[in-house]
């Protein structure tokens, strides 16, 4: 299966195709942190955070947006940045990098933009609302992700992150006929994912012999996400259902925008997360086969390179996932999803035995030397536990109240003039 999975052939094109790439907005959340890759108590923890004494990876995905065949409306660059302190020189290399390329449609979208629509929420009394969206953490980044385009009547968004490179010209082109054409079984398409092909052109990842066998699943999920990309291979047609996604190459339409958010509780895998809220209220999502993107982080900093903080996230993340499944069951007013409609992944975290696999994780690999403030396994999983209970509740509210903020400030002069304002 570690085969290149690009389409080589021209894909056909309609006016509502091109209607639809014309009002795109690719949007690429760029993550920045300390010079020399430093962090701090308290700093935002991302997969492949550039140092802000580098120049990044930015500048090579744009070069490749320039080859495309058809333009979006929009290139729209959301800045992260993780401490606030960091902010400035953040931008600063993001808008040095982005007066190269004048040839493409790009805007930025800076913390203080974030700071100005908290503000708007608060005076319109949505103080709650504020919290969904933010200039770090993933979920709230993602948020923005879809609450620009949605401000300015964009009808599709084209998410990338910033260590890719497109390699297919007719990549918008198949991006835009997926909605238009609907799946290969007829079905409508909301959005749709693709493939990650890493520097030897393999949409598979390489894994050991030990990691196979072991049966804790936070020791073989990169096996787990094998199995999972290899279920949707075997389906039938090109662009099929699916609960998988990765969030650097994915696609959201305007309707899928209004009803469907990004939870801001979870702590990582926010884009399978956004799958699963998706499902919960009824909408499939989908995997296009042939729109892949290279991936090409720097060394040790790919969602596949091992960290503690990051198995500390994956914890939360599945204990909350977990305690969410039960309780959107038990209120009863969402579609039904079950933990065997996720398998192999991340189904195999969602079971009963998953405390026992985070604490034996998480004892195998704490660090000899560690800060004080870091938890003893047993206590970061009962904390999380508790974290899970408290954030599933509030769940409900915001997967409820999500296409009312949307509706409400897609249709609010203040914010819209602030996000129009930004344009080229």
């Amino acid at each position: 299966m570690n085969d290149q999975n690009t389409s080589t052939d021209i894909p056909h094109s309609s006016p509502a195709i091109e209607a639809l790439i014309a009002n795109t907005a690719i949007v690429i959340p760029t993550y920045w942190g300390r010079s020399f890759g430093l962090r701090r108590p308290g700093d935002s923890i991302e997969d492949h955070p550039t140092p802000v004494n580098q120049s990044g990876t930015m500048g090579r995905l744009l070069r490749s947006l320039q080859a495309l065949k058809e333009k979006p409306r929009l290139v729209l660059i959301l800045i992260s940045s993780s401490a606030p302190d960091v902010a400035t020189s953040a931008a600063w290399q993001v808008d040095f990098v982005r007066e190269k390329y004048p040839d493409l449609p790009i805007a930025l979208w800076l913390p203080t933009h974030v700071e100005i629509l908290h503000g708007r929420l608060r005076s319109l009394g949505h103080t709650a609302w504020a919290t969904w969206f933010g200039a770090r953490d993933y979920p709230r980044i993602r948020n923005m992700q879809l609450l620009v385009p949605h401000l300015i009547d964009c009808d599709l968004v084209v998410a990338l992150d910033d260590d890719e490179v497109v390699e297919d010209p007719y990549f918008l082109r198949r991006a835009a006929a997926s909605v238009v054409d609907g799946a290969s079984n007829g079905e409508r398409v909301y959005g749709a994912a693709s493939y990650y092909l890493d520097e030897h052109g393999y949409r598979m990842h390489e894994v050991t012999a030990s990691a196979q066998a072991d049966s804790n699943p936070f020791e073989h999920k990169i096996t787990l996400m094998n199995g999972i990309l290899e279920r949707i291979e075997a389906e039938p047609g090109n662009v099929v259902r699916s609960t998988f996604a990765l969030g650097g190459n994915m696609t959201f339409s305007r309707d899928l925008i209004r009803q469907v958010g990004f939870d801001p509780m979870i702590s990582r895998g926010e884009d399978i997360d956004y799958v699963v809220n998706a499902a919960l209220m009824g909408i499939p999502y989908h995997f296009d086969k042939n729109r892949p993107v290279r991936h090409l982080p720097p060394a040790g900093r790919s969602y596949k390179d091992f960290d503690y903080a990051k198995l500390q996230q994956d914890v939360r993340r599945f204990l909350y996932e977990r305690e969410k499944l039960r309780a959107a069951a038990a209120d009863g007013s969402f579609s039904a999803l079950t933990t065997a409609d996720l398998a192999p992944y991340p189904g195999a975290f969602l079971t009963g035995d998953l405390e026992m696999f985070a604490l034996a994780s998480l004892r195998i690999h704490r660090p000899a030397r560690f800060d004080i403030t870091m938890l003893e396994p047993e206590r970061f999983v009962l904390q999380a536990a508790e974290q899970a209970r408290q954030g599933a509740a509030a769940f409900l509210r915001f997967a409820r109240e999500w296409p009312q903020a949307m509706e409400m400030l897609g249709n609010d002069h203040a914010i819209r003039h602030v996000a129009r304002s930004i344009l080229p």
